[in-house]
């Protein structure tokens, strides 16, 4: 068995900043109740307290023209051609800022104030939609809810369930209000079809005299 030799790199981040040791507990207590990957958080830590034995202070005391300076050295590192050092780091700092970070209040002028603003501003015609209560994505995230879709209708089937096109008689019936098959003895019964008469010309007497036409 391999013996241990030497601080990890947290135990030197907390010996080198005390108060790293606080950082350290709130994660920890911060995982725990969101139901995060504990691997993920330790490699936020390790990632955090490198950086923290680099300036040998909290990242929040340190300015940001510095930060800037390491990430870029830190991407363009030789030992990780695939810059996984570089993205591991800022999703660390990333975490740590959103989470532990204190927030100071910020000062804009009115042109940076409108900038800002008007990002938030949807185009012409669009509207965006929030989710309240058990439909929150932080919500179902973090009680790990699964929503079954709700099943899709037949349409083959409502089609045939629909009624096909109107016919004359029930067209005359809804718009004068008198079934013209219903029975003028009973008022109860309906006539039906006994035969059809065939269709014929009108005879010669029927038709209208024609005047002659003078040439």
């Amino acid at each position: 068995m391999r013996k241990k030799s030497g601080f990890t790199i947290v135990e030197q981040a907390i010996v080198l900043v005390p108060e790293f040791e606080n950082v350290v507990r709130k994660l920890e207590q911060q995982v725990t109740l969101r139901g995060q990957s504990k691997s993920t958080l330790n490699n936020y830590i390790r990632r955090i307290a490198l950086f923290v034995v680099n300036f040998g202070k909290m990242p929040e005391q340190i300015d940001p023209e510095e930060i800037n300076e390491y990430l870029a050295a830190l991407a363009r590192d030789p030992k990780s051609p695939s810059r996984s050092s570089f993205k591991h780091m800022v999703y660390g700092l990333r975490y740590y800022y959103r989470n532990m970070a204190v927030k100071k209040p910020v000062t804009l002028d009115g042109v940076e104030f409108l900038r800002r603003f008007t990002m938030h501003i949807l185009p012409q015609r669009f509207v965006k939609i929030r989710r309240f209560g058990i439909y929150n994505p932080t919500f179902i995230r973090n009680h790990k809810l699964q929503f079954v879709p709700e099943e899709k209708p037949d349409i083959q089937a409502i089609i045939k369930k629909q009624k096909g096109p109107e016919t004359m008689l029930e067209r005359l019936e809804r718009l004068t209000g008198v079934n013209p098959c219903l029975c003028p003895v009973c008022k109860t019964g309906s006539m039906i079809i006994v035969r059809e008469l065939p269709r014929i010309r009108a005879p010669a007497w029927f038709l209208p005299k024609q005047s002659p036409v003078c040439n």
